[in-house]
């Protein structure tokens, strides 16, 4: 093979792998503590698997706690953006949670990445061990270059200024 080949295929998968990372690395901007995250997954997953709203009653049920407890829980994902408390319209006694925009966003990146952890598990199996483990060497190195030739770049141009 040509090396305009190598450099074509290389340049395909690389940048396939960086999209990845990219949105990967959106997943731990939205920091919470492992309770209010198992409430997100919970909410997230009923939505994955349904149209209808699900109620702060359900998710108390779902999770046994408290409906005050799950109240404050809804207060942080609310405050983050990822969810919206409404009246249903047809009982104003029920109080269905939503996802909003951004949880929605969240929600879609956490199905991707545990997509992403899946193929490379799926991968590293395919692989076997020896192969596996010269793919993760091969990427350290290329990790490592890409790291000293920027660093050589930033060194170069303050030279220039």
């Amino acid at each position: 093979m040509k090396k305009q080949d190598y450099t074509t295929r290389l340049n395909t998968v690389l940048m396939s792998l960086r999209r990845s990372a990219m949105r990967e690395s959106l997943n731990h901007h939205h920091a919470m503590s492992p309770a209010i995250m198992l409430l997100f997954k919970l909410i997230i997953d009923h939505y994955a698997e349904n149209t209808a709203p699900i109620t702060v009653s359900n998710l108390a049920e779902k999770m046994d706690i408290s409906l005050s407890a799950l109240s404050q829980s809804l207060d942080i994902l609310e405050k983050k953006g990822m969810i919206e408390r409404v009246k249903s319209p047809d009982d104003k006694r029920v109080t269905n949670v939503l996802l909003t925009r951004r949880g929605q966003t969240v929600s879609r990146h956490h199905h991707h990445h545990a997509n992403h952890h899946q193929f490379f598990n799926d991968l590293f199996d395919y692989l076997g061990d020896d192969d596996s483990a010269e793919l993760v060497r091969l990427m350290e190195k290329i990790a490592d270059f890409t790291k000293n030739r920027n660093q050589g770049e930033k060194d170069l141009n303050a030279k220039t200024r």
